[in-house]
């Protein structure tokens, strides 16, 4: 599997636990997608039947490049469209997305001398 598919996973599973939900595997608009509760809005939603609806999802849209959307948007985070896997996971959770950009930079060989070098530097 590659880098994006594994942070994707993890991305799932740890909305799993924040929502206290599962996230469901559907389609939208003909796209492989995954439908959760929005980490951002839900919590402002004043109806208890509003807070259940699945309103953000991470659509597939090419081979490894996935993208957040909120149909929601009562929250700056999840306003304005759609954002990028990169961009999503940084707000979502700043600790994985580091551990995520780290793991892409081993994905190029150019990069493998002067991350052994960084690494030791930690």
């Amino acid at each position: 599997m590659s880098v994006n598919g594994d942070y994707l996973n993890a991305t799932i599973q740890y909305l799993n636990i924040l929502t206290g939900d599962e996230v469901v595997k559907d389609t939208f608009k003909g796209k492989d997608s995954y439908a959760f509760h929005c980490p951002f809005c839900s919590h402002l939603v004043q109806s208890p039947q509003a807070r259940t609806r699945r309103t953000a999802r991470l659509i597939r849209e090419g081979p490894g490049t996935w993208v957040f959307r909120c149909s929601r948007g009562f929250h700056s985070d999840c306003r304005g469209g759609t954002r990028s896997m990169h961009n999503f996971l940084l707000i979502l959770n700043p600790d994985l997305f580091r551990e995520y950009q780290f793991s892409l930079a081993w994905t190029d060989p150019r990069n493998h001398k002067e991350l052994k070098r960084f690494k030791t530097r930690l």
